[in-house]
């Protein structure tokens, strides 16, 4: 994006671009209220290898960000 475009661009839509930009795993989540939006909310998921007690983990992580 060029300095123009990213002037015009809303601080929400920064956020969600660089809560997806660094997410290996997960999810990056909008939430919306009279065409607003109040809220963005990012889960992280970690995935360990297979071979730690043979059975592979899932941890979460939540952030929320609200506007």
């Amino acid at each position: 994006m060029n300095e123009t475009a990213v002037k015009n661009v809303p601080a929400w839509e920064e956020i969600v671009r660089e809560n997806v930009k660094s997410l290996r795993f997960g999810v990056v989540q909008i939430v919306v209220h009279e065409n607003r939006v109040v809220q963005i909310e990012r889960t992280e998921k970690v995935r360990l290898e297979r071979g730690v007690e043979n059975r592979q983990y899932e941890s979460s992580k939540t952030e929320t960000y609200p506007s």
